[in-house]
């Protein structure tokens, strides 16, 4: 559990409590058409008064920089202004721009659920359920940001939770390869035979920060990142809990490796080297974005030849996968605009499109992936990073359940709770078990859902 993360959402906190919205920065009028004309087919008009937009993401700069230019020339009569703002103190950079009224039109967000307790965000139920493309995008995808029955924003693209195994090393210990839908119980098999301790050579990196996180959706058919049910709008800590049991279960047994700096520079004479680096980890545990790394001649040229996997999965089949999400201001005077800026940025089959000419031209691959069920736009991406390991990973995410820490109501305050009282700490010290503080868990993070749903539910 990263304290970054902590400070971010602490300070989230303390911008709803002080935050009072004034008007936004963005003057300019528009005849836009009709919400659903608009969405569906909003192309450059000359007839169109000119509209400017403000957009504002933690995408690269120069990727941002080439798809806004793609927009502008697709849609003549829009430009747009790109604000810059610190990714590590993301959510306080929104703050201070809401209350001196500079809030983008577009932006994206790590807590929607407190912007959306804020005002921060423009309620586009009818826009989005107006634009045929939405309806491409798996039902699990749709349910962030909405709150009882509106949507303030929505899932925008996503990058999986996956594994990347060292075929080499699978190849000189003589142990076959996992088929790709493999289980959980496979890793822990697989860890055990691949592991030397002795060696310090491991069958899998640290699983402490995974196992829990994918647990609730690899175990049950309904429950969500962090035990949550959005059919009960209730929690549920037991899978979070039998998760991290595991974790601890495949640390201790050294089957899972979590050196120190100290054994670091005994083992591998270096006491800040990256596992995977080593050459002596078989599988690590990782997001979709290291991929680039992974697949790199930083590997290759050492001998190392890593495949990506799916994550495994338990008795219901699915997978964790990451979103980031993004919303339209609510001091937006244009947000039919905002929503065509925000679609082609992000998740709309014409900016994926834009998209392939930049990475073609970079011969690089996309950190993130679509999130809507587009044959066309995933064949961009399978052109992109050939190969059966990225396939089946693509193949897995169509039985996919979304992240929901940046979404949830309430999560903000939750999370500066747990660290308030040292709950992480705790466990890792031994001080208390998983199954203990389960039942606490999920009734406090139940807690502050409600007291935030209520604050969102006046908006009207």
């Amino acid at each position: 559990m990263k304290k970054i993360v902590k400070s971010l959402f602490a300070l989230t906190i303390v911008a709803g409590i002080l935050l009072s919205l004034t008007a936004c920065g963005n003057k300019n009028t528009s005849s836009a058409n009709s919400k659903s004309g608009v969405a569906s087919n909003g192309k450059s008009d000359e007839n169109k008064e000119p509209v400017t937009l403000t957009y504002a993401s933690w995408e690269e700069d120069e990727i941002t920089e080439f798809m806004v230019k793609k927009f502008e020339q697709e849609y003549n009569y829009i430009t747009v202004d790109v604000v810059k703002i610190d990714q590590a103190t993301w959510e306080q950079g929104l703050f201070n721009l809401a209350t001196t009224g500079d809030l983008p039109d577009v932006f994206w967000s790590f807590d929607l659920a407190s912007a959306t307790v804020n005002g921060w965000t423009k309620d586009i139920t009818d826009i989005y359920a107006n634009d045929e493309y939405t309806k491409r995008i798996p039902e699990k995808m749709q349910t962030a940001g909405m709150y009882n029955g509106k949507r303030y924003g929505m899932a925008i693209r996503q990058y999986p939770l996956v594994c990347f195994l060292n075929k080499t090393l699978f190849e000189q210990a003589n142990v076959a390869m996992p088929a790709y839908n493999w289980t959980l119980k496979d890793v822990s098999e697989i860890a055990k035979k691949m592991s030397i301790p002795s060696q310090y050579i491991f069958g899998v990196s640290n699983p402490i920060e995974y196992y829990p996180t994918i647990y609730p959706c690899a175990n049950t058919a309904e429950l969500y990142h962090w035990g949550f049910n959005p059919k009960t709008q209730d929690f549920d800590f037991t899978q979070w809990a039998a998760g991290y049991n595991d974790a601890k279960a495949l640390l201790q047994s050294k089957y899972a490796g979590n050196p120190t700096a100290e054994e670091k520079q005994a083992a591998y004479g270096n006491p800040d080297i990256w596992l995977p680096e080593t050459g002596k980890l078989a599988i690590q545990l990782d997001y979709f974005w290291t991929a680039n790394a992974m697949k790199s001649t930083d590997f290759t040229d050492k001998g190392m030849e890593w495949m990506v996997y799916p994550m495994p999965t338990g008795s219901s089949g699915r997978v964790q996968t990451v979103i980031d999400l993004g919303a339209v201001a609510e001091t937006c005077t244009n947000p039919e605009e905002a929503y065509l800026l925000l679609k082609y940025m992000t998740f709309g089959s014409e900016g994926w499109k834009a998209r392939k000419e930049y990475y073609s031209f970079k011969h690089s691959s996309p950190a993130a992936l679509p999130i809507a069920d587009d044959a066309e736009i995933w064949d961009i991406v399978k052109a992109l990073t050939p190969g059966e390991d990225y396939a089946a990973v693509y193949n897995a995410l169509a039985n996919a359940s979304p992240d929901s820490g940046k979404w949830i109501p309430g999560f903000g305050a939750f999370w500066a709770w747990t660290w308030e009282q040292d709950i992480w700490g705790k466990l890792e010290r031994g001080e208390s078990k998983p199954a203990d503080v389960a039942p606490q868990l999920s009734k406090k993070l139940k807690g502050f859902y409600d007291a935030d749903m209520s604050t969102i539910n006046k908006r009207g």
